[in-house]
């Protein structure tokens, strides 16, 4: 099947830590072009977008990270809740290495967060990063240097990725709207927060 306009892909980057837990990232690609792409080209070019935005973090990241899969699913708002729609497929994430810090991890849930805004007032998104080393925080504040790596992430996201000429936004999936909104800025912040267990795909 193809991915036409206007829909959403929801996106969820799976990653194994050192204890083999598993670490979800969910992402949002909002298709803003005119033409359906097929989904096996979106996924070939989904998985080198998510390794070009994760590799900017891979240094301030343990070496006992892995990544494992990103599946993708078509969802959509009606009746006030989030609904998967259809399936578009889950691979292996192999192009990725992961990450390669060396010094200890700080502990589990500790991560890096980039804020991202819509054009629609009170809706917005959040990024966790991490798990993360010691070597990427002092007191609780990223460094210089992991906070600016946090900001590539940030700034690759919202830029957005082509598929075959067609091309789709970073989005988050809005509770408050009932839609998927374009993200059009980031903010990387420099306080390190904590990624609490929540719903996969909850946004603003």
């Amino acid at each position: 099947m193809a991915i036409g306009s206007n829909e959403c892909v929801q996106v969820v980057a799976t990653m194994q830590d050192v204890v083999g837990s598993q670490i979800q990232n969910v992402h949002y690609w909002l298709h803003a072009g005119t033409s359906s792409v097929t989904e096996a080209n979106f996924l070939v070019t989904l998985e080198l977008e998510m390794t070009s935005m994760y590799s900017n973090m891979a240094q301030w990241m343990p070496d006992t990270l892995v990544p494992v899969s990103l599946k993708a699913d078509i969802v959509e708002y009606y009746g006030g809740e989030k609904h998967i729609v259809r399936a578009v497929g889950e691979i292996p994430w192999v192009s990725w290495g992961g990450g390669t810090g060396t010094t200890d991890g700080l502990p589990q849930g500790a991560a890096a967060i980039a804020n991202f805004d819509t054009p629609n007032i009170g809706a917005y998104a959040r990024n966790f990063m991490g798990p993360l080393t010691e070597a990427a925080q002092a007191d609780g504040e990223l460094l210089s240097t992991p906070l600016a790596a946090l900001a590539a992430y940030a700034a690759a996201k919202i830029t957005g990725m082509s598929v075959t000429a067609e091309f789709f936004s970073a989005a988050v999936m809005s509770t408050k709207y009932g839609a998927p909104l374009a993200l059009t800025a980031a903010i990387a912040k420099s306080i390190i927060g904590y990624q609490r267990r929540r719903r996969a795909g909850r946004g603003a």
